[in-house]
């Protein structure tokens, strides 16, 4: 999903026709300026599914809920359908007359492997039967969630359905947690990925990789962890696991959001920014 927050409360932003968000095509570069007429020249059009708004923000479902891919975006915010409740048009272009679209150009560099990250709605994919899903959000954003377990007395898992391993690279797992433990014992959440040498997460269990993880109470606030492992050869699927290790009393809650999986980079640069500052030298 993307989230669009206006400045002030509008009318004409619960519709798909009031957005439109297209993918730079082969050459890189947009040709799509503005609503009118669509997506132009070789751009690559992006499904709107679904748009709900509360005046303020407007949610847009994007193709059929997957993570979009690596890829340059554009989004636009039609100023033809969207207008303030005295009916001026959006000023999407700044001018400070009402009119013009509003455009936002940005980047996705990695691709996420897992399905619905934020856990928007839902926790599907994700499968628990002990955690729940929450409205409440490590960015506070109302049309997304967490995953939420209270006085977990044992170890509880939220486990993502098998992902096939397609590159011999390693992989980068992240996620965020607030654990409210006033016991100050060391209960942990650690985001692992279980090995398998066969597709579908069958055959011989090669072990697990588990590169990051909270321990104890994080006092009120979330903490956000990340790490990176490579896999031993031979394997062929993982399968993505978030585990909640008890350690004493239990604490009284734990909650845990954006559970990224994406493979590991050493080094990119795609130029979309169009800065080569991280370059000793240009040439034309």
């Amino acid at each position: 999903q993307l989230s669009v927050a206006f400045d002030e409360a509008v009318v004409g932003g619960d519709s798909a026709s009031a957005f439109l968000v297209v993918a730079a095509g082969g050459d890189g570069v947009f040709s799509t300026s503005a609503c009118a007429g669509g997506a132009a020249g070789d751009d690559v059009l992006v499904p709107i599914l679904a748009v709900s708004s509360d005046g303020l923000i407007s949610r847009l479902d994007l193709s059929d809920g997957a993570a979009l891919g690596r890829a340059s975006y554009r989004l636009l915010a039609c100023a033809g359908e969207i207008a303030d409740p005295s009916g001026n048009a959006l000023d999407g272009d700044g001018d400070g007359l009402p009119g013009g679209d509003f455009v936002l150009d940005f980047h996705i560099t990695r691709e996420q492997l897992g399905g619905n990250p934020n856990l928007d709605d839902q926790l599907a994919p994700w499968t628990s039967a002990d955690f729940a899903w929450t409205s409440e959000d490590v960015d506070g954003a109302p049309t997304s969630g967490a995953a939420d377990v209270t006085l977990p007395d044992a170890d509880r898992v939220l486990e993502h359905p098998c992902i096939e391993v397609t590159e011999e690279q390693g992989y980068c797992l992240a996620f965020a947690a607030r654990i409210s433990d006033p016991t100050l014992g060391a209960p942990s959440v650690a985001f692992e990925l279980e090995l398998f040498d066969a597709a579908g997460c069958s055959g011989v269990s090669l072990g697990t990789a588990s590169p990051a993880r909270v321990v104890g109470d994080t006092a009120s606030a979330w903490a956000a962890v990340s790490g990176c492992s490579e896999l031993p050869e031979g394997t062929l699927s993982v399968l993505p696991r978030l585990r909640y290790e008890a350690a004493g009393a239990s604490p009284d809650e734990v909650v845990v959001d954006r559970l990224s999986v994406v493979t590991s980079t050493i080094f990119a640069d795609g130029f979309e920014s169009g800065d080569t500052s991280a370059w000793s030298n240009t040439l034309p």
